[in-house]
């Protein structure tokens, strides 16, 4: 089991004591009705804020200070499968499933099974925070503390081309980073090395060096095995696990209603390089995504 604290030097330690301090004081101050007080002042979340800002205590306080005011009023952690879209969850275009080889649970992202239309931008974003918060529970169940995404492309068509992919891209990367610092161990592009390289080119300033180490873009299924076990990737992601669909309810081995079904190897190809060359004619501006230098 993974424990941030272990792994800080004295400095480091000394310099978390006085966080903690300040951090209640501004609790006591800023937020007086908060009465879940160990939760918001939990030491490994305040390392994970310190390791992504860089010791830096103004920038670690004024970033989790944000964090405090978005989780009180967003309650992420009160996110119920009834409030979710029903046609969304049924979707599968999100899906938890198994973990890698040190048992970081992994989110699968299949832009097969999404569809611009399956609700607004807003909808989709509590989803996704829906799912994440689902994630992190089981890792730190596993004591492992971070989560892994395979963003899949594979079986791509233009009935899932969303005109605003950037912008949502940029609202959901800028959460992790904001709000879930430290969490994200690694994000495996699956089915498309050139779209990968071109999200990469346009979102430069928006992903920190520090989160762009974590990405992989992968040739085919083959090189999930890097990172995985057989046993823990279904037959259509180069594994031997078999899916079962169990609900819409977590289980320790099996997070995911929907596993591999009808996955296609090859992307509709003409589909994907007229995507890539409506965002490389894009009036969008790489500087509406500068950003701080976080980490998810």
């Amino acid at each position: 089991m993974e424990n941030l604290a272990d792994n800080l030097t004295e400095y480091q330690t000394n310099q978390l004591r006085d966080l903690l301090d300040q951090a209640s004081t501004i609790l006591s101050s800023d937020f007086p009705k908060i009465s879940n007080l160990d939760f918001y002042l939990n030491k490994d979340n305040l390392i994970r804020f310190a390791i992504a800002y860089n010791w830096d205590s103004h920038e670690i306080l004024t970033k989790w200070k944000d964090w405090v005011q978005w989780h009180t009023t967003y309650q992420p952690d009160k996110i119920s499968e009834e409030e979710i879209i029903k046609e969304m969850s049924q979707a599968g275009f999100l899906r938890w499933y198994k973990s890698d080889k040190a048992k970081r649970p992994c989110l699968y992202f299949r832009v097969k099974n999404y569809r611009p239309d399956i609700g607004s931008i807003e909808d989709v974003i509590r989803y996704f925070v829906f799912m994440i918060e689902q994630g992190l529970k089981e890792a730190d169940l596993y004591g492992t503390n971070k989560i892994v995404v395979v963003y899949d492309r594979r079986g791509y068509s233009k009935k899932n081309q969303d005109s605003n992919f950037f912008d949502n891209f940029k609202r959901i990367v800028t959460l992790l980073q904001n709000y879930y610092p430290e969490r994200l161990h690694g994000l495996y592009f699956l089915g498309s090395k050139l779209f990968a390289q071109v999200v990469g080119e346009k979102s430069k300033g928006l992903i920190s060096d520090r989160t762009r180490e974590k990405i992989r873009i992968l040739g085919d299924t083959q090189d999930l095995l890097e990172f995985f076990y057989k046993e823990d990737l279904t037959i259509e992601y180069g594994g031997i696990s078999e899916c079962k669909k169990i609900g819409h309810h977590l289980e320790r081995e099996l997070l995911s209603q929907h596993c591999g079904d009808d996955i296609v190897d090859s992307e509709d190809e003409e589909d994907d390089y007229e995507h890539l060359e409506d965002i490389m004619m894009s009036h969008v501006d790489n500087s509406k995504f500068q950003t701080e230098s976080q980490k998810a």
